[in-house]
């Protein structure tokens, strides 16, 4: 079952849009996936949730909550964390009021707000969602105004999410189920994109916003001097003596694949195994690559082609996990999971291999605190 989310996730306070509608929404659906899967030939008691991308953090999502508890054996996440900077956020409250304004209806209370937003036509919320973001979200890699947030407790209604992700994590407060999870190698390249990159503008904007590079989960206020010190030795660590420039485009997509993607997913890997030895880590190419594969929609040209060997790797990988818990495929490499000691994780490949440390102990995704420390 493949998760995909983008809509559902108002949340205004002291009213009946507490937020998670979206995540909710899902869990509903694997609730009727436990009462009507045997009706299709399905076991109620060995299912597998996996997503990519936004699919990827809803997959790490209902790994988290309590809702979900019980209504899935095993899950994957693919290229998503519900730890990265554009699948979470505390709350969505101002936004809310900032759409309801920007739809001409300003809101001075809770309900007026949301009685505004709901009067509004699709094509309305269509055109004004797009304005919601501030500059300075915008830039600091946040995609979307409306995503899961936390939830106030309300009255008879449990919540899909009590405590941030990071929280659940490091008190081993979620669903110890077998996880799968990675990142691919140039996750970035699909959003620092050759057409984008080769405007002088673009890295105008960059070198004279270089605070749009410091990690948005160290919560620093932007314009202090912890922010303006950490956005430097970010840009040493990618960048040393160079400028950041069209010349260095291949730095500026490392740097976007690990503040996008591979920071949470390694974070969330690392909080994972103190409680769970059943998690597995793996590494790939561009972002979105290894769907193809996985559940492909094209042909594939040729039986001996390495895309042909891809996908039947992939294939055989994704479906022993879903059946056994444990990813193995013929003639593959073997697959160990993630432990407190060791951070074995898959390079998938034509010719895989297993290899250890997706980023070295010394880097910016291993330690990211140690950047306002040091």
């Amino acid at each position: 079952m493949t998760l995909i989310t983008r809509a559902g996730f108002l949340r205004v306070d002291d009213t009946d849009a507490p937020g998670n509608a979206g995540l909710k929404d899902q869990t509903a659906a694997l609730r009727w996936i436990q009462k009507n899967i045997a009706k299709f030939g399905g076991n109620p008691n060995n299912v597998t949730i996996f997503g990519e991308s936004a699919g990827g953090a809803s997959v790490h999502f209902h790994v988290l909550s309590p809702l979900s508890k019980g209504l899935f054996l095993r899950a994957i996440s693919e290229s998503g964390s519900a730890m990265n900077p554009w699948a979470f956020v505390k709350n969505t409250n101002d936004r809310a009021y900032r759409l309801s304004y920007i739809l001409g209806k300003e809101a001075h209370s809770a309900a007026a707000c949301v009685q505004n937003l709901r009067a509004a036509s699709a094509n309305e919320l269509k055109s004004a969602i797009n304005k919601v973001l501030t500059a300075d979200e915008s830039t600091g890699l946040i995609s979307v105004p409306f995503v899961p947030s936390l939830e106030l407790q309300r009255s008879g209604e449990k919540p899909f999410l009590l405590h941030e992700p990071a929280y659940i994590e490091q008190h081993g407060l979620f669903n110890n189920v077998p996880y799968m999870t990675g990142a691919n190698k140039r996750e970035g390249a699909s959003f620092a994109t050759e057409t984008s990159m080769s405007q002088p503008s673009y890295w105008q904007d960059i070198n004279n916003d270089l605070e749009r590079i410091v990690p948005v989960d160290l919560g620093l206020t932007k314009g202090s001097q912890k922010s303006k010190e950490v956005a430097q030795k970010v840009k040493n660590h990618y960048f040393g003596d160079e400028a950041i420039s069209y010349a260095t485009r291949e730095n500026w997509i490392n740097l976007q694949t690990d503040l996008l993607f591979v920071l949470g997913i390694v974070r969330t890997t690392h909080a994972h195994v103190k409680y769970s030895n059943s998690t597995y880590n793996y590494g790939d190419a561009l972002h979105g690559a290894e769907s193809v594969y996985v559940v492909y929609g094209g042909k594939i040209e040729g039986e001996t082609s390495d895309a042909a060997k891809l996908a039947r790797l992939m294939g055989g990988l994704w479906t022993s996990f879903a059946e056994t818990g444990v990813p193995s495929a013929q003639d593959g490499v073997t697959w160990i999971p993630v432990s407190q000691s060791s951070f074995p994780y898959l390079e998938i490949d034509v010719s895989p291999a297993l290899k250890y440390d997706l980023e070295p102990p010394s880097t910016l995704l291993k330690q990211p605190y140690l950047l306002i420390n040091s």
